[in-house]
């Protein structure tokens, strides 16, 4: 079995990829930075066969080059993303753009591209807490999650063989939140990746679509499991 993970290189992607390699899960990590990449993958490649491809998810033609060199796996973790921090009426539209362009249309094309190289499996978007609620100074990042959330409950309905599911991390501590806030954040990657981990576990009796939280018991998961009679 074998997981591709965007963002893969550092922060929440690294935990992710982290907590699959522990469990014997082969990986393809992808980012856009190749030296980060690099060392990741002489980590994680001390447990499992690990493939690492600079791409930029906001990039058609690199995503179609990707998807040609890497080998064919069975869960993929969209968790590319970037944040923005500032009042929107202030927000030049170079800003808006890319935050639209990794976060939401890269999202959807990188999954797009992804599905025919999955006959069957499972795929994890990394929404947000702010996919759920707005926040002041954060109406594009929000605006982009909350189109995570709606993507996936969508794709969830049409792909048969394929379960989407997205986890919604609240504040966590890394880079990206160092280079935002001051204060510290809430909750480690390593707690967002024990819930997509256990979402994965559990994705045969989870909802499709579920938009699923990070809390302080990580998650409890009875809640998005399907009715029984």
């Amino acid at each position: 079995m074998k997981a591709l993970i965007t963002g893969g290189g550092r922060g929440i992607g690294l935990a992710i990829a982290r907590k699959f390699a522990e469990n014997g899960i082969d990986l393809i990590i992808i980012g856009r930075n190749a030296k980060t990449l690099e060392t990741a993958r002489k980590e994680l490649g001390k447990k499992v066969n690990v493939q690492s491809f600079v791409c930029d998810v906001s990039d058609d033609s690199q995503i179609k080059e990707l998807m040609e060199k890497a080998d064919g796996f069975d869960i993929l973790v969209n968790n590319a993303g970037v944040l923005g921090y500032r009042e929107f009426a202030d927000s030049p539209a170079e800003e808006i753009d890319y935050m639209l362009d990794i976060n939401l249309r890269g999202l959807m094309m990188f999954t797009k591209a992804a599905i025919p190289k999955m006959k069957k499996g499972v795929i994890i978007n990394i929404a947000s807490g702010a996919g759920k609620s707005g926040y002041p100074k954060m109406a594009v990042y929000c605006a982009t999650k909350f189109g995570v959330i709606g993507f996936t409950e969508s794709l969830a309905m049409e792909l048969k063989d394929i379960k989407v599911f997205s986890v919604c991390p609240s504040d966590t501590q890394t880079e990206m939140w160092s280079s935002r806030f001051e204060r510290p954040a809430t909750y480690q990657p390593e707690d967002v990746a024990g819930v997509v981990w256990k979402v994965f576990e559990n994705a045969d009796t989870i909802r499709p679509g579920s938009a699923i939280d990070v809390t302080f018991e990580l998650t409890d998961l009875r809640k998005f499991r399907f009715l029984r009679n």
